[in-house]
């Protein structure tokens, strides 16, 4: 719509603007629009901060939390190296695959996926692997 018509070639709301004239991307101009209705959302919502306590110690896991999950995490750790090695399957695969794997093995499956310790220490190590491939 912006840019250069595709029939007859003549400029539509360029407004003499150089930058404008190859027209405008979709994902670009979808994210504008949800950023202005954002925007306009949180000044309609007036000014609602909350006070938080972010009082953390320590590194977040427990060492006896680590040593009851060092089998989950070897596995995880073997299969995103295998799955690593093989071209062309990327860290997105290994990272499903020993997903599935500790939520199997998994003595809780129910809390698994909402807090239970092997998630986020598998989270975690998926987060590590990701960093180590890229």
């Amino acid at each position: 719509m912006i840019g250069f018509a595709p029939v007859d070639g003549l400029e539509r709301y360029t407004f003499g603007v150089l930058e404008l004239k190859g027209g405008i991307s979709l994902l670009p101009l979808i994210m504008g629009l949800f950023a202005i209705a954002q925007i306009l959302s949180e000044i309609r919502a007036g000014d609602q901060r909350k006070d938080m306590n972010f009082s953390v110690r320590g590194i977040g896991i427990k060492f006896a939390e680590f040593f009851a999950n060092k089998w989950n995490l070897l596995r995880s750790s073997l299969i995103g190296i295998a799955f690593g090695i093989l071209p062309g399957l990327g860290s997105g695969t290994s990272n499903l695959v020993a997903y599935a794997q500790t939520k199997q093995a998994s003595k809780d499956k129910k809390k698994f996926g909402k807090g239970a310790p092997e998630g986020y220490m598998l989270l975690n190590l998926l987060t590590l692997q990701l960093l180590a491939v890229h």
